[in-house]
């Protein structure tokens, strides 16, 4: 049999069978990152990824790897490979307990914590109300807690007389924890850090127009059947039209997982949207907005449900050691995923120059995890005990991360202190 063919410029050459030698083998992505060369729909992100380019221009073809019958196979990273899951035991929640807020001792020999004065529920109710010019250069010396931050109001606060005693604002009993931040128990699945269907239930992504599609770039949390809450730079160069609430897979319109299905998303046109009159642009300070609802969202426990704010005194004083950030934001490899994805971050003592103010939290995970590009107006949470019962607790609001979104950037992710905004928030809420 004559096996002679001739190649491009009219060079001899040797005819061979077709061999995937490519499919399903490893490969380095354009990024330089290990990966498998497999279809685009069992690699997440693809859809994303190609409605925040040119329709005409396939942002992913430097990582092509193979090419069958016209159908094209890229080389995907771990992190995007779409896995059958594998379904752990359930574990007991567990609240957390250690507070980055340090104790101190009161003159009355009782135990306090080293709060910003406007978290100091007690404080602020019987002398910064009544006493609009008091400054923290007012306040007694023995009063006085040491402080890493440029603008520290740092003061040794009493112990709530209640741990579940609410805050004294006028609208708090509207955000009772009652009626919020359940925590359910959850199978855990090991696939990485992709969440579960329903793990997060606050979620929400904000919609934009990008050219003639529309797509998200941004999150928030639902704090209210009316009300997300998320950074105010999502809500000012870009203005979102929709909220789109319920979301797990970006890439299908049904989310299943272990043969049970979630009721397809909820959007919701934007009625209005509230940013803090003195935010500024920087990271950190004042990056806080809301979005108000046009209709009260449809709520489904387990699928679309709203977060717990800080809203008792005790949760007030809390900046826990440990937060999770959960979102759909970019990852090592350069890509953003489907699957909604969480991580657990460490509060640092240590704050770099960028993070020295004490309405900031500055985190970054143990392996050097942290949040990116897409994260941007995201919870920062932790499981807190509510009487006999566990409720999830937003904390903060993802403001700016690293640029470079790999481990070897060191930067530190910066989020907004949700307690020091809550009379801005309460206020701003027509509930």
């Amino acid at each position: 049999m004559n096996h002679k063919c001739f190649m491009d410029g009219n060079k001899p050459g040797v005819c061979c069978n077709k061999v995937n030698s490519k499919l399903n083998k490893k490969c380095t992505t354009s990024k330089g990152v290990a990966g498998q060369c497999v279809p685009k729909d069992q690699c997440g992100g693809y859809t994303r990824d190609f409605l925040l380019g040119n329709e005409k221009e396939d942002r992913w073809k430097s990582d092509i790897c193979h090419q069958d019958n016209r159908e094209l196979h890229y080389c995907c990273p771990p992190e995007l490979q779409k896995h059958t899951p594998v379904v752990l035991p359930r574990k007991p929640v567990q609240p957390w307990n250690d507070n980055a807020f340090p104790t101190c001792l009161r003159l009355d020999k009782t135990t306090g914590r080293c709060v910003p004065m406007i978290l100091c529920e007690n404080f602020r109710a019987k002398i910064l109300d009544k006493r609009k010019g008091f400054t923290y250069g007012d306040l007694t010396p023995h009063y006085k807690c040491y402080s890493n931050v440029v603008d520290s109001t740092s003061m040794c606060c009493a112990q709530p007389e209640s741990p579940n005693d609410l805050i004294r604002h006028r609208k708090a009993n509207k955000l009772h924890p009652n009626s919020c931040g359940a925590v359910g128990l959850q199978d855990r699945v090991l696939a990485g850090n992709e969440a579960n269907l329903g793990e997060f239930p606050w979620m929400a992504n904000l919609m934009y127009y990008v050219g003639f599609n529309k797509t998200t770039m941004c999150s928030g949390t639902l704090i209210h059947a009316q009300y997300v809450l998320t950074a105010a730079h999502c809500l000012k160069r870009y203005k979102p039209i929709s909220v789109r609430l319920g979301e797990h897979d970006l890439s299908t319109k049904k989310d299943c997982m272990e043969n049970v299905c979630a009721k397809q998303f909820r959007e919701y046109a934007v009625a209005e949207l509230i940013l803090h009159q003195k935010y500024r642009n920087k990271a950190g300070m004042y990056d806080i907005g809301l979005v108000k609802l046009a209709n009260p969202a449809t709520i489904i426990p387990g699928q679309i449900f709203p977060i717990c704010l800080p809203i008792t005194e005790q949760w007030l004083m809390t900046k826990p050691s440990e937060l999770i950030a959960s979102g759909w934001g970019l990852m090592e490899s350069g890509r953003y995923p489907d699957v909604l994805r969480y991580a657990t971050l460490q509060s640092l003592k240590k704050r770099p120059d960028y993070c020295g103010h004490e309405q900031m939290i500055c985190a970054r995970g143990a392996n050097k995890e942290g949040h990116c590009r897409g994260d941007s107006g995201g919870p920062m949470q932790q499981i807190m005990r509510y009487g006999d019962r566990f409720r999830i607790v937003l904390f903060g609001v993802i403001s700016g991360g690293a640029k470079k979104c790999t481990k070897e950037d060191s930067t530190a992710g910066v989020s907004v202190l949700v307690g020091y905004h809550m009379k801005w928030i309460l206020d701003n809420m027509e509930i």
